[in-house]
């Protein structure tokens, strides 16, 4: 599984997105963080068109540091779902 921020930085790289097909993707956002909400539902809606398997979760009352996940669980959780 990757973790990545989720806004490709160039346009060239965003279509570069079907390199990603074959590697369960998962990315965080904060819901306030909405530059960067915008740019990942772009990411993930592109990643799922290319037949990718992606997931976005945009986490409640959060911006750009998502302090929720700072204690790691539920994101090692999710790594842990994907062995």
């Amino acid at each position: 599984m990757l973790a990545l921020p989720g806004l490709p930085p160039t346009q060239a790289e965003f279509q570069e997105l079907d390199l990603l097909t074959d590697i369960p993707v998962a990315m965080f956002v904060g819901e306030q963080d909405a530059q960067w909400r915008d740019g990942m539902e772009k990411t993930e809606k592109e990643l799922a068109r290319l037949g990718g398997s992606v997931s976005l979760e945009v986490v409640p009352d959060e911006g750009h540091v998502i302090q929720s996940l700072s204690g790691g669980e539920e994101l090692f959780d999710l790594l842990e779902s994907y062995r």
